[in-house]
């Protein structure tokens, strides 16, 4: 979402989130390890596009899949069947090397694809990602709960320092785990970002299961 000074919000993006149904609990839960091949993804985008209008998606990568030659043209592929699809971003909380980054980059480049670092955290070290930093369009700082709770002072700190960085670097700044309007105004206040992602502002659609 992109909230505004005066706190109307607008969505800026639909995620494809992916979960497994927990028949003993009887409700979807994250699974430790998403095994989902990218022919799968592009199958529930395209699903979801033609369930809700939308103008921008994201969806998760992992290192092996978005290093893979065939990812890309997949995906452009996808996006040139998708005429009303303005804005397509991939995000990764694992990067492959340098090496590997550029051997494809070009064609993610080529397809219009964003690339955003997510899960950017309190402990995270710019050391870590100042590599990517110029080949990524966005990074997504990752807000808990008990952050907020523990130590809301250092938590500023971090967070106007990735900030910084996004500016530094003029990448998209997202801050993503917004649960309440006092986080949104706290945010605000400190003039952090005016984009973020949570519960706050919708919640995911996912189907029932009896």
């Amino acid at each position: 979402m992109k909230v505004t000074a005066d706190g109307e919000a607008t969505p800026m993006s639909n995620e494809l989130l992916l979960r497994n149904y927990s028949y003993e609990h009887r409700r979807w839960v994250v699974p430790e390890h998403f095994q989902v091949s990218v022919k799968t993804q592009i199958d529930l985008m395209t699903q979801l596009l033609d369930y809700k209008h939308c103008f921008s998606i994201s969806m998760n990568l992992d290192e092996a899949q978005f290093i893979d030659p065939a990812t890309p043209k997949a995906l452009a592929a996808f996006r040139k069947a998708q005429p009303t699809l303005d804005y397509m971003v991939v995000e990764m909380e694992e990067w492959p090397s340098l090496t590997d980054l550029k051997s494809v980059l070009a064609e993610y480049r080529q397809a219009d694809i964003k690339l955003v670092i997510d899960d950017v955290a309190l402990n995270t070290n710019l050391e870590e990602l100042d590599y990517l930093l110029p080949y990524v369009d966005g990074l997504k700082f990752t807000m808990t709960a008990n952050d907020v709770a523990r130590d809301r002072e250092r938590l500023q700190t971090r967070l106007v320092y990735w900030s910084r960085i996004a500016k530094q670097y003029d990448l998209l700044f997202v801050v993503k785990g917004v649960e309440n309007q006092e986080e949104v105004d706290w945010l605000q206040e400190h003039q952090i970002t005016a984009y973020m992602q949570g519960y706050y502002f919708d919640r995911p659609v996912l189907p029932r299961v009896e």
